[in-house]
C-alpha cells in the first residue's frame, strides 16, 4: 500500500463519522479520501468543529468504482478549491505527511496524484516504468526527488511520505526508508494550485490503477504512525465485500432512449439500459434467456459512440447488479424500455460503451 497526504471527497460528515482505526491521528488530517462511501472531510484552518465540503470532479472518463474508490486509467479526478485549503492550513505547519494506498497497473509513466500550478507540481507521486517517485520544490523552485522503489501491478502499496524541514522519509508497506536531508520548509510557500488525481491534464494520458485511502497531514508523523495507519487500512480493506461479477456474450435485442447533452443539462454524463439475448455464459452464473445492462452513453460531456450500436450487436458484457453499485444513485439513467419484473438491472464494468469505436 502507498500512503501520500490529499485532501477528501465532497460529503458533509459529522466529527464523529472520524474512523478510529485510520486515520491514526485525525487531528492532524488537513485533507482526506478513504472511500467515496467512507469519507473523512477536510477541517476549515483553525476551526477543527467546522467541516468543508468539496466536490472530486472527473474529468475525461475517470470514475468511482463498486468499491468507491478512484479508477484513472482514462482521466483525472480534480479536487476543486482544495488547493486553497491547503494554501490557508499549511504555512503554520513545522511538519507535513502524505499517505496513499493505491494498486497499480502494468508498466507505465504517468502522474498518480499532485498539487497542480499550472505546467508545474508543489508535490508529485508518479510511476516510471515499475517505479514510484516523488518530487516536490523546494522553496528556490528546484525539484528535489524521492525514489520510494518498485511497485507489483495489481498488488496494493501503502505509502506515506513524511517531512519535518529536516529530512524527507518514505514509508512504503510499512518499511521506513533511509531519510533524505532538506534544510527548509518548502510548504510555507506553496499558494496556488489544485489537487489532481491521475493525469496532470486533460489531454495527457491517465493512470492505470485504483487510489484511495489519501490523506494529508499537517505534522510529521513518526514510522511507527505510518505503519499503524497501513495496517489499520489493509483491514479496512479486507473486510470490504466484494461484489458478484458475471461475464457473457450477449446480442442487443433493444435499448431504452439514448439522451443527448442537452436532455441531460447541465449534467455531464449519462447511463442507458439495454436489453441483450444471452448467448453464452462465460463466467459466473445466470440463468435468465435475456439480460438488463446500464452502459455510459455520455461522459464528461462526451456522447460515446455506443449509443448508436443497433440491434444484433454481439458484444462480450462484464456485470454486476445495479443497485450494489452505489456511486451510480446520483447519475442520470435513461430507461424506456417495458417494465419486466423477471429481469434484474445490471451495470457493464469492463468498459465496453467506453471502448467502443465503430
Amino acid at each position: 500500500m502507498i500512503v501520500v497526504l490529499i485532501p477528501a471527497l465532497s460529503g458533509w460528515l459529522a466529527a464523529t463519522a472520524m474512523v478510529a482505526r485510520w486515520p491514526a491521528t485525525p487531528e492532524s488530517v488537513v485533507f482526506s479520501f478513504q472511500t467515496d462511501f467512507r469519507e473523512i472531510t477536510a477541517y476549515l484552518p483553525g476551526d477543527e468543529d467546522s467541516l468543508f465540503d468539496y466536490h472530486l470532479t472527473p474529468e475525461g472518463y475517470a470514475r468511482i468504482n463498486s468499491s468507491g474508490v478512484m479508477e484513472l486509467a482514462y482521466g483525472r479526478m480534480v479536487a476543486r478549491g482544495q488547493g486553497k485549503t491547503l494554501a490557508d492550513r499549511l504555512p503554520a505547519a513545522d511538519g507535513l505527511s502524505f499517505e496513499v494506498t493505491l494498486t497499480a497497473g502494468e508498466s507505465q509513466e504517468a502522474n498518480v496524484f499532485a498539487w497542480q500550478d499550472g505546467n508545474d507540481a508543489h508535490f508529485l507521486l508518479e510511476q516510471r516504468g515499475q517505479d514510484l517517485a516523488f518530487t516536490y520544490r523546494d522553496t528556490k523552485g528546484a525539484a528535489q526527488e524521492l525514489p520510494l522503489g518498485r511497485v507489483t501491478a495489481g498488488v496494493p502499496t501503502h505509502v506515506v511520505i513524511v517531512m519535518d524541514g529536516a529530512q524527507a522519509q518514505a514509508v512504503v508497506n510499512g518499511n521506513a526508508a533511509e531519510p533524505s536531508a532538506m534544510s527548509e520548509t518548502p510548504w510555507q510557500q506553496w499558494k496556488t494550485g489544485e489537487l489532481v488525481f491521475g493525469a496532470g491534464a486533460p489531454q495527457q494520458k491517465g493512470w492505470s490503477g485504483t487510489l484511495e485511502g489519501f490523506a494529508i497531514y499537517d505534522t510529521a508523523l513518526s514510522p511507527d504512525q505510518a505503519k499503524a495507519n497501513g495496517d489499520a487500512y489493509q483491514e479496512f480493506s479486507r473486510k470490504r465485500p466484494s461484489l458478484e461479477t458475471v461475464r457473457l456474450r450477449g446480442e442487443l435485442l433493444a435499448k431504452s432512449h439514448v439522451p443527448s447533452l442537452e436532455d441531460i443539462a447541465p449534467y455531464r454524463a449519462s447511463l442507458a439500459v439495454y436489453e441483450y439475448r444471452v448467448q453464452e455464459v462465460l463466467e459466473g452464473e445466470y440463468s435468465p434467456e435475456k439480460v438488463r445492462a446500464a452502459h455510459w452513453v455520455i461522459l464528461d460531456q462526451n456522447e460515446l459512440d455506443y449509443g448508436k450500436i443497433e440491434a444484433g450487436h454481439v458484444t462480450e458484457l462484464t456485470l454486476q447488479r445495479f443497485d450494489a453499485n452505489r456511486q451510480l444513485k446520483n447519475v442520470n439513467l435513461s430507461d424506456t424500455l417495458d417494465l419486466d419484473f423477471d429481469l434484474d438491472l445490471f451495470f457493464e464494468i469492463g468498459g465496453v460503451a467506453r471502448d467502443y469505436r465503430p
